[in-house]
C-alpha cells in the first residue's frame, strides 16, 4: 500500500505540471497516443524524435510551452500516459506489475527460468502491436529487441560453467563488467538512477522516508494558491493564524515545496530535492 501511495502522490503533483498538461493534450490532438505509449526510456525518446517522429509534436507543444522538456515528456508519457484522462487506478491496475517486476529481478539469475516467461510475454506484446498472432520469424526478430526494453542495463550472458575455473569465470566476468559500464547507455542509467531520474519503483525506493502526509500537504497548499491566490485564505484554510509571521512563512514554505516537486515530476524524479533555499 505504501508504495502504491507514493505513486498515487507523483501521479498527482504530474497532473498539477502546466507543461505536461498541454504536452497531453498535443498527444491526443495529434492522435499519437498509441505511439508515445510504446516509449519506455530516454534513448527510445530521443530516437523518437531524431528519427523525426516528433516534429509535428514538438511544434505544436512549442506553441504553447516554453518548456524544454519535451523529450523528459514523452518517456513520462510512456510510463504514466495521460494523467488527466486515465484515472490513477486504472493505470496502477496494470503498472504495478511491471513495478514489482524491476523490484524483484536480482542481480544475477538463471535466465532459463525467466525464459518461457518472456518469449510469451513478447508474443503477446507483438500481438497488441501487429493486431495478429506473430509468426517464428517476427517473434525471433523481435525478441531480442524486447529483451533490451524489458531488462533495461541488464546483460545476457552463455557462461561455460563446467569448463572453466572459478578464478577465470571471475576474471572474465569482471572484465566484461568493467566493459559494459564504460558503454555511453549504460553510464547514462547509472547517472540516472543516481539522481532518482527513472519513473519506477527504484526512484522511490531511495525516497520512501518521506512523509505522505507532509506532501499531501504541500499540494493541499498549492491546489489552494491556484484557486484563490490569497494567502491570507490559504493559511486560515491550514487552521493557521494569517497574522502570526511562523504561520505565514511555514505555509509559504509549503507552496515553494510543491512548486519545487512539479517541477522534479516533469524530470522523471519524486519527489526528489524540494526544500527551499534560503
Amino acid at each position: 500500500m505504501a508504495r502504491k501511495k507514493h505513486y498515487g502522490l507523483w501521479w498527482e503533483y504530474l497532473k498539477r505540471s502546466d507543461d505536461y498538461r498541454i504536452f497531453c493534450k498535443v498527444i491526443k490532438k495529434e492522435k499519437r497516443h498509441k505511439e508515445a505509449r510504446k516509449i519506455s526510456c530516454t534513448a527510445e525518446a530521443a530516437i523518437f524524435v531524431v528519427n523525426n517522429k516528433g516534429d509535428n509534436l514538438n511544434e505544436e507543444f512549442k506553441k504553447s510551452s516554453t518548456s524544454r522538456l519535451f523529450v523528459n515528456f514523452l518517456e513520462l508519457y510512456g510510463f504514466f500516459g495521460n494523467v488527466h484522462a486515465d484515472s490513477f487506478e486504472k493505470w496502477w491496475s496494470t503498472a504495478k506489475k511491471q513495478i514489482e517486476n524491476m523490484e524483484n529481478i536480482p542481480a544475477l539469475v538463471d535466465y532459463t527460468s525467466f525464459m518461457k516467461i518472456d518469449l510469451l510475454f513478447c508474443a503477446e506484446t507483438l500481438k497488441n502491436v501487429d493486431g495478429k498472432v506473430p509468426t517464428i520469424e517476427r517473434l525471433i526478430n523481435y525478441f531480442p529487441i524486447f529483451l533490451k526494453k524489458r531488462y533495461l542495463g541488464g546483460a545476457f550472458l552463455l557462461v561455460n560453467v563446467a569448463r572453466k575455473s572459478k578464478k577465470e569465470l571471475n576474471s572474465q566476468f569482471e572484465k566484461f563488467i568493467v566493459h559494459r559500464k564504460e558503454e555511453p547507455a549504460t553510464r547514462k542509467l547509472e547517472q540516472d538512477s543516481k539522481r532518482n531520474y527513472k519513473p519506477f519503483a527504484s526512484a522511490i525506493k531511495k525516497e520512501i522516508s518521506v512523509k505522505v502526509n507532509e506532501l499531501e500537504r504541500y499540494l493541499e497548499v498549492y491546489d489552494l494558491w491556484k484557486k484563490h491566490k490569497i494567502m491570507s485564505y490559504i493559511i486560515e484554510k491550514q487552521g493557521k493564524d494569517s497574522k502570526n509571521p511562523d504561520h505565514r512563512s511555514m505555509v509559504h514554505g509549503d507552496l515553494k515545496r510543491a512548486k519545487k516537486i512539479i517541477k522534479n515530476v516533469e524530470q522523471g524524479e519524486f519527489p526528489g530535492n524540494y526544500q527551499p533555499k534560503n
